[in-house]
């Protein structure tokens, strides 16, 4: 539909029109140019129409008419079939039963379709948009399939979820308390076996992922046995090595009802170096449904020993406690605190060293600085009021301060966004940005020649360039500063906004392992990052992405990333990956994804002013075994989520009854778009084409006519 909208009164369309048929009555009704043409007055009368036309709409066009255009669409109710991907179900589904999951689905998708907008997406651990019938996610969530389709589909005439799975969970929430069920009615249609089957299952094995050389690794074993009262199992731990199993430990256990827990605690010695593979294992009883629940590999890194820090301060403070809590919590260090003017002389052990407000001008501190130094080992300053200016811009490079004691400033954080030594999480560089203020010492402060600063101060509301938290970038300078005390605010902020510890503990792990993981001089680093950020990781989950990050260091230290260094993975059985490092601010790093359960060995490659440098090392991907642990179908948790949502739940057999239920539903029905669009009249080109085709006709006739 089209309308005419003027910012003028209708009527003085009117008066244009007669303007307009005025002056051509002017020009055309008195004019004896054509007398002597036969048809003169048809002629003169086609002239005068054609100029009264033209002029008459040039004449509105000074009106500046709109053009509004309003177009009405339909949009069909979009219908979603949410299906199970998971590996239980063909634990629990016979192959004739698996094809006619797949098949009763692909038919409900194409009935629908004739009056509905269809989707069907694949779930398992995450939401998939494309529809194959494999069934092998690892894991199971259902909250995130229903908020996927929830949050995708916000602006959409979505009318209905149909979800296919088992109603077995083993990750993310309860999707029954999900606040968007009651928008959208969700039809449920349960697979699998809700019967309780004969099987004996390890569900879960607690034990730390890194254990010190010599000390005892504890796993507290827990699972159970369903249906096999009256029966018994032997429960083993082996070790493998090089492909052979040794026993540790073995225990039978009788089973004395139908629900029998299992719980065992196995104190191990930790004495080998490196990734051990332990097997933990319950023997099968007769006629069991499955015995892949049955076994549980466990992956763990015996290291050396712990990393001892050392933290050197003027005098007891709460910054020293809280850097102390948060050392004990992430338990790959080991922290040993002295004052001034304790210090030690023996710095073998040491893999760090922190100042906290030192130096204070003590004739001692200079000698023990150079012996770090000497020693290439790392350092961190926090400095405070008792700091002197003068003996901390001596005593580091990465700023300056042109100040004093006199006064002290309170400023908060603001996370610089081209930092690029090493990575946080988005949520804790938010959480930076809202902790509280620290105090720092008055004065102007410029970063060096080999400083970064990862966070800088904000003065009231006012951002500047001034450092608050920085890292020197040098081949052999491995130091940091925090240019103020306070920081146990940070940590107590953290625990009363989000009741744990996780951003400010975040925040001090990274910036020691950046610390202690640079002390090598060696120009061409390269470090294996897990999901959580922690470095130098040698283990990981199964679907739980590796990343590679790399720094590369010229003659004089600082960071360069000019060559492309390329990066190859290579599985036992021979297969490999190759990747390109992408280049960050002033570094390397790739996400390479996921891998497939094994060991792999890894090579970086580049060359930098004509030498070869490479780095290579190896880690493994360790099973997960989430879909074997329970095998017993949860129809009721399907029935609530139907129930809950105002849809209703059917059986695979009767799932077209579906069909009828959506087409009664009058929520369920298409929805009518209209689209208005206002455009100026005079922006329009077949409006001047029709100015152009009566020019060209008056001008033509005249000059047929003899005239100009």
């Amino acid at each position: 539909m089209l309308e005419l909208e003027l910012s003028y009164p209708n009527w003085y369309i009117i008066l244009c029109i007669i303007a307009g048929t005025g002056f051509s009555l002017l020009l055309y009704f008195r004019d004896k140019t054509f007398s002597e043409v036969k048809y003169s007055r048809l002629l003169n009368r086609c002239l005068l129409m054609c100029r009264a036309i033209l002029l008459s709409i040039l004449f509105i066009l000074l009106l500046s008419p709109l053009l509004k255009i309003i177009r009405s669409e339909t949009e069909k109710p979009l219908v979603v079939i949410l299906k199970d991907g998971s590996q239980s179900l063909p634990l629990i589904l016979s192959a004739e039963e698996i094809n006619k999951y797949h098949n009763t689905l692909r038919n409900l998708a194409e009935a629908l379709s004739k009056d509905y907008e269809v989707q069907t997406l694949k779930f398992g651990s995450a939401v998939q948009s494309t529809n194959t019938d494999s069934l092998t996610e690892t894991a199971t969530d259902l909250s995130e399939a229903l908020t996927y389709v929830f949050d995708n589909n916000r602006s959409r005439n979505l009318g209905a979820i149909i979800m296919a799975s088992d109603g077995i969970y083993n990750k993310g929430s309860n999707p029954l308390y999900l606040p968007q069920l009651s928008t959208v009615p969700v039809f449920t249609i349960p697979v699998g076996d809700t019967s309780v089957k004969r099987d004996v299952t390890i569900t879960k094995v607690n034990c730390n992922p890194v254990v010190y050389l010599g000390n005892n690794l504890t796993m507290q074993i827990f699972g159970r046995a369903l249906s096999c009262s009256a029966s018994s199992t032997t429960l083993t731990v082996t070790h493998i090595v090089d492909g052979k199993e040794q026993k540790l430990f073995e225990k039978n256990i009788v089973i004395t009802n139908n629900q029998f827990p299992i719980t065992q605690e196995v104190i191990l010695l930790a004495d080998r170096r490196g990734v051990n593979h332990f097997r933990v294992r319950l023997s099968e009883v007769d006629n069991e449904i499955t015995t892949i629940n049955n076994v549980k590999d466990v992956f763990v890194e015996v290291q050396q020993a712990k990393d001892k820090i050392l933290i050197m301060a003027e005098s007891p403070h709460p910054d020293i406690a809280a850097l102390n809590l948060t050392l004990q919590e992430i338990k790959n260090y080991q922290a040993e605190v002295h004052y001034q003017p304790d210090y030690p002389s023996d710095l073998t052990d040491y893999k760090l060293v922190i100042f906290h407000q030192l130096p204070t001008g003590d004739t001692y501190f200079n000698t023990f600085i150079a012996k770090l130094r000497d020693r290439k080992i790392p350092h961190l300053f926090i400095v405070g009021s008792e700091t002197v200016v003068g003996s901390i811009n001596n005593a580091q490079n990465i700023f300056r301060i042109n100040g004093s004691n006199a006064k002290l400033n309170t400023v908060l954080a603001s996370f610089n966004k081209d930092f690029a030594l090493f990575t946080l999480s988005d949520r804790t560089k938010d959480q930076i940005n809202m902790f509280p203020p620290l105090q720092t010492l008055f004065g102007d402060y410029r970063l060096g020649a080999t400083g970064i600063s990862m966070l800088t101060q904000k003065i009231g509301n006012v951002a500047t360039s001034y450092p608050l938290m920085a890292f020197a970038s040098g081949l052999q300078s491995n130091s940091g500063i925090i240019a103020g005390e306070g920081i146990w605010r940070w940590r107590l902020y953290d625990y009363q906004k989000n009741k744990n510890h996780d951003a400010f503990n975040e925040l001090i792990r990274r910036c020691i392992q950046y610390l202690v993981s640079r002390s090598s001089n060696k120009p061409f680093r390269v470090y294996v990052q897990n999901e959580s950020g922690n470095d130098n990781i040698r283990v990981f989950g199964e679907n739980e992405p590796v990343t590679f990050n790399a720094e590369l260091y010229n003659e004089s230290g600082e960071l360069v990333n000019i060559p492309d260094v390329k990066l190859s993975v290579k599985s036992k059985d021979g297969k490999d990956y190759d990747f390109q490092f992408n280049k960050t601010y002033n570094a390397y790093s790739i996400n390479t994804g996921s891998f497939i359960n094994g060991d792999y060995t890894w090579s970086a490659t580049t060359t930098f002013n004509n030498r070869n440098l490479s780095e290579s090392g190896t880690f493994r991907i360790s099973p997960i075994q989430l879909e074997s642990i329970n095998l017993t179908a949860d129809d009721n948790l399907m029935y609530q989520l139907a129930a809950n949502s105002g849809g209703a739940m059917f059986p695979l057999d009767r799932s077209e009854e579906i069909i009828n239920l959506i087409k009664s539903n009058d929520t369920i029905k298409p929805v009518i778009y209209s689209i208005n669009k206002t455009e100026s009249v005079i922006n329009l080109k077949w409006l001047f084409a029709i100015l152009l085709a009566l020019l060209t006709l008056e001008w033509f006739l005249r000059k047929y006519n003899g005239s100009y």
